[in-house]
């Protein structure tokens, strides 16, 4: 029994560790694309394909998702972390906390260093933000921050809300786009990015919590 349970969590690792190579590698191409300038012709025909797509339904409905994913965003992260905090969940809630504090040093470093211009596939259905545009912090923050709770949520049985969790983190980043504040590719490599890091702070609190587990077990 002990064997197929280390057996399980070796293949596990192993699929972390990959999905974290292929994660970073899709970003490392994206990032190499747009700094060469190949993906804008594809970024405004997908731009302006979803554009057709707009009503002011649709629009308003966007406007409200992409909210959650930006300032929006404190308000789970608050109350969240006011939770574990309350409970005593440690571990969780400095997992938590930093995992959203380095993918927000990950927004900054990327802006800064590949600078690049807001799309003007048409004209955007909000006001363009005045920094940069890659990479999305609204699709990365949420990566993270939605990402990490759902799959805690996941790991507690609770499925269904974890998957709600993972298809706003992408409707988020699909809002971007829609609303015209953001490149596609802007998108995609927030989620590749988000991905990679979620997976390794994944790893981080499996490991810190079955030590955790253990050394509980121990004492008692």
């Amino acid at each position: 029994m002990t064997h197929t349970t280390d057996s399980k969590k070796q293949h596990r690792r192993w699929l972390y560790v990959l999905l974290i190579a292929a994660s970073l590698l899709i970003f490392a191409l994206l990032l190499t694309f747009v700094i060469l300038q190949t993906t804008q012709a594809w970024d405004i025909a997908v731009m302006q394909s979803i554009h057709t797509w707009a009503t002011p339904f649709l629009t308003n409905l966007m406007l409200l998702i992409t909210d959650t994913g930006g300032v929006g965003r404190a308000v789970p992260l608050v109350l969240v972390a006011g939770w574990l905090l309350w409970r005593g969940y440690q571990l969780e809630l400095w997992t938590l906390l930093g995992a959203v504090s380095v993918g927000q040093l990950f927004t900054y470093l990327f802006k800064w260093l590949v600078d690049r211009p807001r799309p003007l596939a048409f004209e955007a259905l909000q006001a363009l933000p005045t920094d940069a545009s890659f990479p999305s912090g609204h699709a990365l923050g949420s990566t993270i921050l939605f990402g990490l709770l759902g799959i805690w949520l996941w790991q507690n049985g609770r499925r269904g809300w974890a998957i709600t969790l993972f298809v706003w983190a992408a409707l988020v980043g699909f809002s971007r786009v829609y609303l015209g504040v953001h490149h596609p590719t802007d998108v995609l490599a927030s989620f590749a990015l988000g991905t990679a890091w979620l997976t390794a702070v994944t790893i981080f609190y499996d490991t810190m919590k079955r030590k955790q587990n253990e050394l509980s077990a121990h004492n008692h």
